[in-house]
């Protein structure tokens, strides 16, 4: 039995590395075809849009750039969802035929963008809670700065630490301002920043300071505006989500017990060795299938009950 699991393991560390190395092999055409790619409409175009990257592929920057906190490549994140497809389809392809292996293999590489949308909604949900006290900070120190939009968001960062998610987006979004006095850029800069929350008030916010940076326009009146409103979606949010908090918890903590429950009762009361559990479990072809549908069944649980209950703070 011994012998057979560490087989497997060989096969799948083969696996591994041959797809690891086919990425390697062929990672200079890719990077060719890429650069093509992104190069195909910069002349026809004009300096206007002469930018590298297509919609789609500045799209997901933000969103891996929202979720994670940091920018992250997306070229990098795809070469990941493809190393994982290759792996998943090279184990299935023993137990199943190729039409199946690649449903299989599809829904493996479906997880990672599951929790990047799940991770993405909790991030907005986290930032949309900060709202209120963003706003009140940043109103009375723009009105004490003279109306200086980025003196103001310089002292909320430096004196308001509650701010974990939207400071760290209003801390970008004050590097972009001071590197770049062009509207163009400007403009751009609010665009990503009101992307990342993701919320009404975002988007209002990020215009106003897009307008007080690249104009000079008082926009106190209109942080005002934006801060009566925000007072006023506080009760309705907090029912909410006392009220739909349960089912998320329930989901969170139940499915994993119960799994590693059934683990646990194989293993302890009916004797099955746990060198013959993994290998059922991920070395047979019904065991499989029922791990990816556990995994895939779980995970989009969590992204339907992250949208039903961590609802967005706004208006």
């Amino acid at each position: 039995m011994k012998t057979e699991t560490v087989a497997f393991l060989a096969r799948l560390l083969c696996y591994g590395v041959f797809a690891s190395g086919s990425l390697l092999l062929f990672f200079e055409k890719i990077r060719i075809l890429r650069a093509k790619f992104r190069m195909r409409k910069r002349l026809p175009n004009g300096p206007d849009r002469a930018r590298f990257f297509s919609d789609k592929e500045a799209w997901l920057r933000g969103v891996l750039a929202a979720s994670l906190g940091r920018p992250v490549s997306p070229w990098i994140f795809l070469s990941l969802l493809l190393t994982l497809f290759l792996l998943v389809l090279l184990l299935c392809i023993r137990f199943f035929v190729p039409i199946q292996a690649l449903f299989c293999s599809l829904m493996a590489a479906g997880l990672p963008c599951l929790m990047l949308f799940i991770r993405l909604v909790t991030v907005r949900q986290k930032g949309s809670y900060e709202g209120e006290r963003l706003v009140n900070g940043l109103l009375r120190r723009y009105r004490s700065s003279h109306c200086n939009i980025c003196e103001a968001m310089e002292r909320l960062l430096a004196e308001e630490k509650e701010l974990h998610v939207t400071g760290k987006l209003l801390f970008s979004l004050l590097l972009r301002l001071r590197a770049s006095g062009d509207r163009e850029n400007i403009k751009r800069a609010g665009e990503e920043f009101a992307f990342a929350l993701g919320t009404n008030w975002g988007r209002m916010l990020a215009h106003n300071i897009s307008e007080a940076a690249g104009k000079g326009t008082d926009i106190s009146l209109a942080l005002e505006d934006i801060q009566i409103q925000l007072r006023e979606a506080k009760s309705a949010a907090e029912e909410r989500k006392r009220l739909n908090g349960e089912s998320l918890r329930m989901t969170c903590v139940l499915v994993p017990v119960l799994y590693l429950a059934t683990v646990f009762l194989s293993v302890w009361y009916l004797e099955l060795p746990f060198a013959s559990f993994l290998k059922n479990q991920f070395a047979t072809r019904e065991g499989l299938v029922f791990f990816l549908l556990i995994a895939f069944l779980f995970v989009g649980d969590l992204g339907f009950l992250t949208l039903l209950v961590k609802q967005k703070y706004d208006y």
